[in-house]
């Protein structure tokens, strides 16, 4: 309700002013604060970004100066997963070192949040490191695609289609393009399990209920049948043609007239038929 901007910083206000009310007097209630200012830092969707995220950087470090990794396992690894989005979000600095950071920091939070313990914390966590590692663009490219395949199989055992389906179908998207895009093993084998996971996201993902993740998946599908070399050549074309059509429909659907155009740009980099 009301401007989302106005109301952060309203936020902002009342915890700064119970900060300095209340000092540290009640010390969870101080680090939760801090931890709240944080959030409502790196959310600011204007002003001095640069200054925001560094102001949220600082208040989860303050956090953690009370919530322990030993007296206060789980909200430190809540921060320590918050601070991994501070970094990855950064619109300033080194990309490649702010990534690296954040993978730094979500692989730090593994230490508390375990499959067997916190289940679904743990499969966003290795979702989340699959999607970083895929990203990142320094280092071994080879092997980072090897761990961000390795960490989306991981979530997967924890993200099935019966107990997390939106959940699952999302890394079944992801999964879908660290196959096809990486540069290691077999490329034709590896656009084969690209075009097996989008096929899979698909049976959840429907046109009526999930339009914009439906129109990202048929796009990436367009794309892995567009590369694909085995097979009937015209029949993948025409294949890639179908889902690149159906993603820009369904973007046009929801007003997404960007993404549209992206696709109708792939649509017509298509080779003759």
């Amino acid at each position: 309700i009301g401007d989302r901007e106005e109301n952060l910083q309203n936020g902002i206000d009342c915890y700064k002013a119970y900060l300095q009310g209340a000092g540290k007097a009640s010390p969870w209630k101080w680090a939760n604060a801090q931890f709240c200012l944080g959030a409502a830092y790196t959310s600011l969707p204007s002003g001095d970004r640069m200054g925001h995220f560094r102001d949220a950087i600082d208040r989860y470090n303050a956090a953690i100066e009370v919530w322990t990794e030993k007296e206060s396992p789980q909200p430190w690894a809540m921060v320590q997963t918050n601070l991994a989005a501070a970094y990855w979000r950064m619109p300033f600095g080194d990309k490649g070192e702010n990534l690296q950071t954040a993978i730094g920091y979500l692989e730090a939070s593994l230490r508390v949040l375990t499959e067997q313990l916190t289940p679904v914390k743990w499969s966003v966590t290795q979702h989340d490191l699959g999607v970083a590692y895929r990203d990142l663009p320094t280092g071994d490219r080879a092997q980072n695609y090897r761990k961000a395949i390795a960490f989306f199989e991981a979530a997967l055992r924890v993200r099935t289609e019966r107990d997390l389906p939106v959940d699952w179908a999302q890394t079944q998207n992801h999964l879908g393009n660290a196959y096809r895009d990486s540069p290691t093993g077999n490329s034709e084998e590896n656009i084969e399990m690209a075009i097996a996971s989008y096929h899979a996201a698909q049976r959840v993902q429907t046109e009526q209920e999930l339009p914009v993740d439906w129109a990202e998946t048929r796009s990436n599908l367009g794309i892995a049948y567009a590369s694909a070399q085995k097979g009937d050549v015209v029949e993948n074309r025409r294949m890639a043609e179908g889902c690149f059509r159906d993603a820009i429909r369904a973007y046009e659907a929801v007003g997404l007239h960007h993404k549209a155009k992206e696709v109708a740009a792939r649509l017509a980099d298509l080779p003759p038929s």
